[in-house]
């Protein structure tokens, strides 16, 4: 479930205080976050049973060791949190471009298939895409199974008979390109069949193979990105790394001068929170499609893909050509438009084109001079602090 939030709101108390969404519930459900705070205390306890016994210490570590291999690990924690969140957009951009191609398709059956097509017809051409969407996203989980309540949402929303649902149950192939195939054979059909070798006909096809064939491929991009995640021996040395230095980050606090042991608690802490911190919220969005906080909302996206589907096939405005509704305002007048803002890039300066004013007077131009000292003082329009403002175009 995405969090919406507003930056600007936020405060350091709300961010403190508040737990759904955060990382707080990431990082204190794993069990290596525990086992650091019990070889903490085993560092404290040992460090005490030396000091009573013998008067001494355990043997210190230079702070500088520490210094250094900590902050190797948080170039490479920061490294693997730019990929996982750079695979999130990418997912969330594929996500968008389903939608938008559902999109595209729908206004296609409305307005590209010949005119009296019922509302049957059109309703086989956009079903197997809507199913096709659905599929996708039901399975996108650890099982890769369509639930039997999923199914049951297919088929209420009139997406898929029993028939077609064992069918598909049956396949080994890929679900959703099964469903283009279908819709493509619909659209085919609607289109008056293969015969129709009439070149507006043939184009309108195209279009529709186009937008098949854009569908499918986010459909295979969001499915084979997440067969791929990011390379294993790297995970396996980061976590083998980010082991090692809190293991001496600890043992260094316990024996650092001057720090009292229960004061090594919250500077651990704050080593601990941060370093699984971002672990954690980069491996959550390295996958996001699931239930986690940060997981991508895919009912809403499906429910918006469904309802923009039947709005658009149910839509009866007729076509007006020249004629204009009675309660329509006044045409505007084109000499009441605002001339926009122009932009042209020269060699060397940027002008900014600016409208006449009433009197039709141009605007001073401005021109910034960086070279002026050796050009002697002269004016020199080159290099990149030129800039004009100037009202001719």
């Amino acid at each position: 479930m995405t969090i919406q939030y507003e930056p600007s709101d936020m405060t350091f108390f709300t961010l403190l205080s508040r737990w759904q969404g955060t990382m707080f519930p990431l990082v204190l459900s794993k069990k290596g976050f525990w086992f650091f705070v019990v070889l903490h205390t085993v560092f404290v306890v040992l460090q005490q049973v030396v000091h009573q016994t013998g008067g001494g210490t355990l043997p210190p570590i230079d702070f500088k060791i520490v210094t250094a291999v900590t902050g190797l690990l948080v170039f490479f924690l920061v490294f693997y949190g730019s990929q996982c969140y750079a695979r999130l957009q990418m997912f969330f951009g594929h996500c968008v471009g389903l939608s938008g191609t559902g999109m595209n398709w729908m206004a296609l059956l409305q307005t590209a298939l010949p005119d009296g097509t019922d509302r049957a017809t059109k309703w086989n051409c956009a079903r197997f895409v809507l199913a096709a969407h659905h599929l996708l996203f039901y399975t996108l989980n650890s099982t890769q199974k369509v639930s039997d309540d999923e199914w049951k949402l297919v088929h209420d929303r009139a997406l898929l008979s029993k028939t077609e649902k064992e069918q598909l149950t049956a396949c080994k192939a890929y679900r959703p390109l099964i469903l283009l195939v279908w819709a493509l054979r619909e659209v085919d059909l609607a289109l008056g069949g293969k015969a129709a070798n009439d070149p507006r006909t043939a184009a309108i096809s195209a279009e529709f193979r186009q937008q098949a064939f854009d569908f499918r491929g986010h459909c295979g991009q969001i499915t084979n990105w997440l067969k791929q995640p990011v390379p294993f021996p790297y995970f396996h040395v980061l976590s083998l790394f980010m082991l090692l230095d809190l293991v001496v980050v600890s043992y260094g606090l316990v024996t650092m001068d001057g720090l009292r042991w229960y004061l090594s608690y919250p500077v651990f802490l704050i080593f601990l929170l941060m370093f699984f911190g971002l672990k954690e919220v980069a491996i959550a969005m390295s996958d996001p499609f699931g239930d986690d906080d940060i997981d991508f909302d895919l009912e809403p996206m499906l429910d918006t893909a469904y309802n923009n589907a039947v709005a658009c096939l149910d839509d009866n405005h007729p076509t007006l050509g020249s004629k204009l509704p009675l309660d329509l305002g006044p045409l505007p007048d084109v000499h009441d438009a605002q001339p926009p803002l122009v932009s042209a890039r020269c060699t060397g300066a940027f002008i900014f084109g600016a409208p006449l004013d009433e009197t039709g007077k141009e605007m001073q131009a401005v021109l910034v001079h960086e070279d002026s000292a050796r050009a002697g003082g002269g004016a020199s329009a080159r290099g990149s602090g030129a800039v004009a403002h100037s009202g001719r175009l």
